[in-house]
This record gives C-alpha cells, sequence and structure tokens, in this order.
C-alpha cells in the first residue's frame, strides 16, 4: 500500500464575504500555510508484509529552500569497538495501541535507566528539490528493537501480531550551528544538531491496517512511538 503525506495538511480554500469577494484575512491565511508547506519536505512510503517479513520503501522529496539531512543510517559498535551497521535497518516497537512503529529515527533516551552516550543515526544529506529513496526489509517474526534495551540470550519475547504498521523519519534542517563531518560508515554523515528539542523534525506515514507477526520483548524494554 502507498501512502504519502506531509507534514502540514492542505490549507481550506478561502471563502467569499458576504459581498462575493474573498476576505483580506482568508486570503493572507491561505497565504501563509501555502508557504508552510511549500517549506516542509513530502514523505512516501510503500510497506507490505508477507510470511517472510515487512518491505519498506520511503521516499522523501526535498520541497524546501534549503538542505535536509535524515538520520536514515543506524549503527552500533562490532567486537572490536568500531562503527558497524546496526543489526537491524530501522528501530522497531510493538505500542500499547497494537501499532507496529518502524522507525528510522533519534530514538527516545530511556525513562528507567540511565545511559552514558545518546545514540544519534549517522544521515544522508537531501538538496534542495532533490528526493532520496531507499528500501529495506525486516524479516519475520519481527523483533523488535532499541539500541538502549539489547536483546540478550535471556532476552524474553512472546509472539503478538499487529493491527497496523507506520514508518517514522527524523530529519534537520541546514543552519549554521549544525555540525556536519563525514561518518565512519560508508557515504553517511555524521551530525551535530544544536538542539535537539528545537532542531529534529518528524515525518509519520499514517497507520495502515496491517498483520505481523511480532516478537514482543517481555523484558525489560522501553518501546517508542505511542
Amino acid at each position: 500500500m502507498l501512502l504519502e503525506c506531509t507534514a502540514l495538511d492542505r490549507p481550506p480554500a478561502a471563502r467569499s464575504n458576504e459581498k462575493g469577494s474573498v476576505a483580506a484575512d482568508s486570503l493572507a491565511e491561505g497565504k501563509k500555510m501555502n508557504e508552510l508547506q511549500i517549506d516542509q519536505p513530502t514523505l512516501t512510503v510503500d510497506i507490505s508484509a508477507d510470511e517472510k517479513g515487512v518491505r519498506v520503501t520511503y521516499r522523501v522529496k526535498n520541497t524546501t529552500r534549503a538542505p535536509i539531512y535524515l538520520f536514515n543510517v543506524l549503527w552500533d559498535f562490532d567486537k572490536t569497538g568500531n562503527y558497524a551497521n546496526a543489526p537491524q535497518p530501522a528501530y522497531v516497537s510493538l505500542d500499547g495501541k497494537n501499532v507496529l512503529n518502524i522507525g528510522k529515527i533519534i530514538h527516545p533516551l530511556p525513562r528507567s535507566q540511565k545511559v552514558e552516550m545518546r545514540i544519534i543515526p549517522f544521515g544522508t544529506k537531501v538538496e534542495p528539490g532533490k528526493e532520496f529513496t531507499e528500501s529495506f526489509e525486516l524479516k519475520t517474526p519481527v523483533e523488535e528493537y532499541n539500541p538502549y534495551f539489547v536483546r540478550e540470550p535471556d532476552s524474553t519475547t512472546e509472539e503478538r501480531r499487529s493491527g497496523s504498521v507506520r514508518f517514522l523519519l527524523h530529519y534537520t534542517r541546514q543552519s549554521d550551528s549544525l555540525s556536519v563531518k563525514p561518518a565512519p560508515i560508508g557515504d553517511a554523515l555524521l551530525l551535530s544538531p544544536p538542539n535537539f528539542q528545537d532542531a529534529i523534525e518528524t515525518l509519520s506515514s499514517r497507520p495502515q491496517p496491517m498483520e505481523v507477526v511480532v516478537n514482543k520483548r517481555t523484558d525489560k524494554f522501553e518501546p517508542f512511538g505511542e
């Protein structure tokens, strides 16, 4: 199923006043909303699933006036302490509403424990007017994945089935205070936003009905997306 979403809905059409002329405030508001809409990238997502896996293809079009950076390259440390690709291409959790959240995001920090460092995915630059497309697959049963709650040999799970699936993506805009350096994995970029709360924005598809078998963690684990 192909879904397309933007960060803002389309503005309502301007209405005529009693004299048949268009109200000035409606025109001004419509212009403002149009400007905001143009300044937001668009996300198109195609998600499909069968007994073998869940396949996700997403496309981001940068309709803004400046470069944007996607936090889409998940990483981990290998046995020697060097950077390596993460064991899964996206973070995954089945939330309390039975939505399977698949995210290329800066994962929320744990609420139940302290961590030594915040894990920030490496990034991909998308120039104004350009598009970026990526596809990946998660094998079923899908494993929940939180970088702060790594699955251990004694971790416990139980089989569940999702009611719907959605995809989330974090990005940031180029600014003078954004640090951008080459990352130690492929052509990815090491991004250091100046302020996480203000600098990070989210693109998300709407949850679409889809039954996927999930190995739900029953040990210590914190989902995202709720």
